[in-house]
């Protein structure tokens, strides 16, 4: 079965293109761009990476993160999270309280596809040791 990736952001035109790149590359993608879905998805369908972006309305991507982290269920608490962010201050400071932590990728927007892919493919492979598969 092809890996499931949730896709959250507020840019309906990204989630598009990424719906896209990713859906040719043969991944399952389901996108939102609210992130009370994205807590709702992720409860429900139980996504093998999330990708986040953190300039998200109510909630923001930090708490959107920070609940993924923070959750009872140790599954989704180690759940392989790429943040994507514009280059700026934001970034450093995602650097800043996420570097090192444990499934957690930065990608700065705008990215390459093959930058993407091999943030994706390290993701997955994370996802897939956490699931004994």
């Amino acid at each position: 079965m092809a890996p499931k990736i949730l896709i959250v952001d507020d840019d309906r035109e990204f989630l598009r293109m990424m719906e896209m790149v990713l859906g040719d590359a043969g991944f399952q993608v389901v996108t939102t761009s609210s992130g009370q879905a994205a807590l709702e998805i992720l409860r429900r369908d139980r996504p093998d990476v999330l990708i986040l972006d953190l300039r998200m309305p109510d909630p923001s991507g930090w708490e959107i993160y920070e609940q993924v982290r923070r959750a009872a269920d140790p599954a989704l608490a180690r759940l392989p999270i790429i943040i994507t962010s514009a280059a700026g201050p934001e970034l450093a400071e995602l650097h800043e309280r996420v570097g090192g932590a444990p499934n957690t990728y930065v990608l700065a927007k705008p990215f390459e596809i093959d930058e993407l892919m091999a943030r994706l493919a390290e993701a997955v492979d994370a996802s897939q040791r956490l699931r004994g598969q």
